[in-house]
């Protein structure tokens, strides 16, 4: 017969051999897949909700379910088990378990009453049992007899226990120690076994009178399988070795059960059976004896420790059981404070009708649980708070806010106060009202505070912004009506909340003003004075002023005051310097006008000795020699500067403007008095429109803007040399310029700076070179009378052009056009 797992499982041969008696069928082999299934819904789910396909897996449920619900001495019954699954499928009585339907249903009473049955009888004494006992003739293997052959005669095979066979094992296999195989061992007994009749009807009683004789014929089967078996090399075939089993495999079901005994008696918590069972086990698995070690000796040497180890492996459950329990008490007693709770604002609401709100008409337990406070409070207290917060609301500080804004915070405060979220069950009535009328008051006015104070400052924000606008309108009201008398700053007139210069208050109307009332009393006409005076402004209006939220006029008329007081003694310096100036510019002026006139003399010559006209040799080289000294003499320091390199480019247009003078006989253009050539001499030297070109550094889009430059009439044009030149670029006899490359457009302080810079040049035509636009305000800046620049954007990139931007620079334009 095959032995059962730990846990009372059937194996698979002795499942197989069951399920054959109980459904009269050889073939089990298609239900054996189904095994774990029907092992998995008789230890997890209810009767009630097990299903099968057909009677024979009715039959395996049957022996299933017993084989995990009955006693070790049950699990161990094969034949119980077969009469019982077969007064289940094929008694009389029991016709109503399975009901035919879409499926087949175990009929729940009809189980429960076989299942009283079998635990009832114990005998054994049923011929039913007698005739369905199987005859095992070898280890795993069974063979079906008739059944009139079966029921004339019961083996001990049929008759004993699973413990009793596991005992009669142990003895069997002592003497042999490791010498002989387990296998061997079970195969002689089972042979023993079958071929003995039974002697009495009770399992204790046939072996009473058998075991000696039992286990003489099993010993012998052995001595002959040991004699007979060759010897495999293994180390069980020698003597003195022995296989160590742990106690699980050695111990007898009996021992195991007075060991699980002392371990409950042992554990102070009730844990169920499974528990105990699983610590006992784990114990028993963890210590390993010889594999001849009977039942009764390992009890003895280690019971004590193994209930001691199975103890303290349940120490874990054992406070989780105890852990349980104080939570159940826990929540027990936070119930009955939660009723108690409940009980005591339905008493407050009675005595004090308008203290509590609407909660104690709820019959929501989530309401109970967590609710609005508004929802908990009667009318009563939100009274009280609405007049804190009205009262609040009508302090001085907060006076400046409208009766709307204030009202509206009075109930933002108010419900951001009652929108509190409190637990009623978890609260004492008459406590919670108490401490929230003390707290009322300090926490609604503290929310309406935050809420007043911040809408305090949004309005004295917009207030300030608001007067902000209106400044800022009056000042520029203030340039509309009184053109020119407002500096940069009418270009950005947030610069009035700062400390600015006085130079970007005042604009050219005001200093123009101040020029006429100074020429009251000193002269302006020479261009030293003149000089002086634009230095003398420059440097007075170079000094901040505070504006302070002052009106237009006080400030201008501060800015003229500070400017005719500080005018006089600062133009008395500027204009000694001027002079000082102009007497080193003169010097200067003299030594080029005899470094220029010899180069000169020599690029005449040269050119006349070219010429084939009679009449330039009709005067010696002395002659030539002062015509060159006085012509040089017509030319002012620029141009001489232009000319004192000796560069052939600049000398041969003078030399040949000479040659044609003389040729002309008209030598007097040269002298002093008439240094401007005519229209047609103009005309002559005129030069064509400036090629496209490479710009790869300042200076070559410099020299371009001279092209330009002569090309609209200025032919003398001439670079300035690269290193201070005051802000001017190019000069020639009648006009000066200044030339930028930027990339973005050409502000008005720019032009402004070249203004000031070109005023030592008061009869020169100003003209501005740039490579990107002119800003509207430089544009205005440079159509004002008495500023008259030409401004001029230098277009490469859509071919070689120009374009005006002022009006000096359209009439420049359109006269060269038409000329």
């Amino acid at each position: 017969m095959q032995t059962t797992d730990d846990h009372g499982a059937l194996t698979m041969k002795r499942k197989q051999r069951l399920a054959d008696y109980i459904g009269n069928r050889n073939d089990y082999t298609p239900l054996i897949p189904d095994y774990v299934a029907l092992i998995k819904k008789a230890t997890s789910g209810s009767l009630r909700n097990v299903t099968f396909t057909d009677e024979s897996q009715v039959g395996e449920y049957l022996i299933t379910h017993l084989v995990f619900s009955g006693s070790p001495a049950d699990r161990s019954n094969d034949a119980a088990l077969i009469r019982l699954a077969k007064t289940c499928l094929t008694d009389h009585r029991s016709l109503s378990v399975l009901k035919q339907s879409s499926r087949l249903e175990i009929d729940q009473q009809i189980l429960e009453a076989a299942l009283s049955q079998f635990a009832r009888d114990r005998s054994l004494a049923s011929p039913r049992i007698v005739s369905s006992a199987p005859v095992v003739t070898s280890v795993g293997s069974s063979s079906h007899e008739q059944p009139s052959e079966r029921q004339a005669s019961r083996t001990l095979d049929d008759v004993l226990t699973k413990s009793q066979k596991k005992d009669l094992f142990v003895e069997v296999r002592a003497p042999y120690r490791a010498q002989v195989s387990d296998a061997v061992i079970w195969a002689s007994l089972t042979d023993v076994l079958t071929s003995m009749p039974a002697q009495g009807t009770h399992a204790s009683n046939a072996l009473l009178c058998d075991k000696e004789r039992i286990l003489h014929r099993a010993s012998r089967i052995v001595d002959q399988a040991r004699s007979a078996a060759p010897s495999t090399g293994q180390p069980g075939d020698f003597a003195g070795v022995e296989p160590q089993r742990t106690i699980d495999e050695l111990i007898t079901l009996e021992h195991r059960a007075v060991l699980l005994a002392r371990v409950r008696e042992s554990t102070s918590a009730p844990l169920d059976e499974s528990t105990l069972m699983a610590s006992l086990s784990r114990s028993l698995q963890s210590v390993k004896l010889n594999a001849s070690t009977n039942s009764q000796n390992a009890i003895d040497r280690f019971g004590q420790k193994l209930v001691s180890k199975s103890v303290a492996h349940l120490k874990s459950a054992e406070a989780e059981y105890f852990a349980e329990q104080e939570r159940q008490r826990q929540h027990q007693i936070i119930h009955e404070r939660r009723l108690e709770n409940r009980h005591g604002w339905e008493e407050l609401s009675h005595l004090h009708p308008d203290g509590v709100g609407d909660i104690c008409v709820n019959k929501d337990d989530a309401t109970w649980e967590i609710a609005r406070l508004s929802f908990v409070v009667g009318s009563g207290t939100k009274k009280l708070a609405r007049a804190a917060a009205i009262e609040t609301a009508e302090r001085r500080e907060f006076s400046e806010l409208g009766e709307a804004t204030r009202a509206s915070a009075v109930e933002s405060a108010l419900d951001e106060f009652f929108s509190t979220h409190v637990s009623p069950e978890n609260l004492q009535a008459k406590r919670f009202i108490a401490d929230l009328d003390r707290s009322m008051e300090a926490s609604v006015t503290e929310l309406l505070n935050e809420r007043l104070i911040a809408l305090t400052d949004e309005h004295r924000v917009a207030q300030k912004r608001l007067e902000t606008e209106r400044y800022i309108a009056m000042w520029r009201d203030y340039a509309t009506q009184h053109p020119g008398r407002l500096g940069t700053i009418a270009g950005n007139l947030s610069l009035v909340f700062e400390t600015p210069p006085m130079n970007r208050i005042a604009g050219r109307a005001l200093i123009d003003e101040i020029r006429f009332e100074f020429q009251q009393e000193q002269s302006l006409a020479s261009s030293a004075e003149s000089q002086a005076f634009t230095w003398a402004i420059d440097e007075i209006t170079n000094s901040t002023i505070e504006i302070g939220g002052r009106l237009p006029d006080d400030v201008i008329n501060e800015v003229r005051n500070r400017t005719r007081d500080a005018l006089p003694l600062t133009f008395r310096g500027h204009f000694n310097r001027a002079n000082a100036l102009r007497d080193a510019r003169e010097s200067r002026r003299l030594a080029l006008i005899a470094q220029v006139a010899s180069v000169l003399l020599q690029a005449v010559l040269q050119a006349r000795n070219r010429s084939t006209s009679s009449m330039v040799w009709l005067h010696d080289d002395g002659w030539w020699e002062d015509l060159c000294r006085q012509y040089t003499g017509t030319l002012d320091i620029e141009e001489l500067e232009g000319l004192s390199g000796g560069d052939e480019g600049r000398l041969t247009p003078r030399a040949q403007y000479v040659l044609e003078r003389v040729a002309a006989e008209r030598e007097v253009d040269l002298l002093p008095g008439k240094t401007t050539p005519d229209d047609e001499t103009t005309a002559q030297i005129s030069l064509p429109v400036p090629g496209f070109r490479s710009l790869e550094t300042p200076r070559d889009f410099e020299e371009l803007s001279r092209e330009w430059m002569a090309w609209l009439g200025y032919s003398d044009s001439t670079l300035t040399s690269g290193g201070a030149d005051g802000g001017i670029d190019v000069i020639a006899q009648d006009g000066v310029a200044q030339v930028k490359q930027y990339a973005a457009q050409v502000s008005s302080p720019e032009v402004q700076k070249f203004a000031g810079a070109s005023m030592v040049y008061p009869n020169k035509d100003k003209l501005f070179f740039g490579s990107t636009r002119f800003s509207s305000h430089a544009v205005d800046f440079a159509n004002l009378p008495h500023v008259k620049i030409a401004l001029f954007q230098v277009i490469t990139d859509r071919g070689q052009q120009i374009e005006p931007y002022s009006l000096l620079a359209k009439e420049l334009l359109d006269s060269r056009r038409t000329g």
